[in-house]
């Protein structure tokens, strides 16, 4: 099942609940995903496995930060596509930790896993598979993905 919930013209109240709904979807979802380098050739993921591929753009002037996410099963069919922007000022690395984090998440709330994720963003996957504890603004970024990984049992 695919979903996509709009903030817009929802009380406080109906944040919250719907943020503790996906919270609740979430820790029901957890997955370990695989973490890949982009070789700059598409290669879709084995059955039975979806492909997140996600990149972030940033605009200093504005700035504006923005994800496109999409994600696609092993026949290369679209199973569902995000694009969101906000209001930041994030180094390239917190950007893309960002995006992975959102394309987690996600995928999780869509009910798309076990899920590889594909990142031309080659220090920031290393970070992730190594557990690294970063002691700046991408840690608390880091952290977040790690614990999507785990399981909360």
């Amino acid at each position: 099942m695919i979903f996509r919930v709009v903030l817009i013209g929802i009380s406080l109240v109906g944040r919250q609940i719907l943020f503790e709904f996906n919270v609740v979807i979430i820790n029901n979802r957890r997955t370990t995903p695989q973490f890949t380098v982009n070789n700059n050739i598409w290669i879709p993921p084995v059955p039975g496995i979806f492909k997140l591929n996600f990149d972030a753009a940033i605009d200093k002037e504005k700035s504006l930060v923005g994800f496109d996410l999409v994600i696609h099963d092993s026949k290369c069919l679209v199973m569902a596509t995000s694009t969101q922007r906000i209001t930041a000022n994030f180094s390239p690395q917190v950007a893309e930790a960002t995006a992975i984090f959102c394309g987690i998440t996600f995928a999780l709330v869509s009910g798309l896993s076990p899920l590889r994720v594909a990142s031309d963003a080659e220090v920031v996957v290393n970070w992730i598979k190594k557990e690294s504890k970063q002691f700046s603004d991408i840690g608390v970024i880091i952290t977040n993905i790690i614990s999507l990984t785990k399981d909360p049992r």
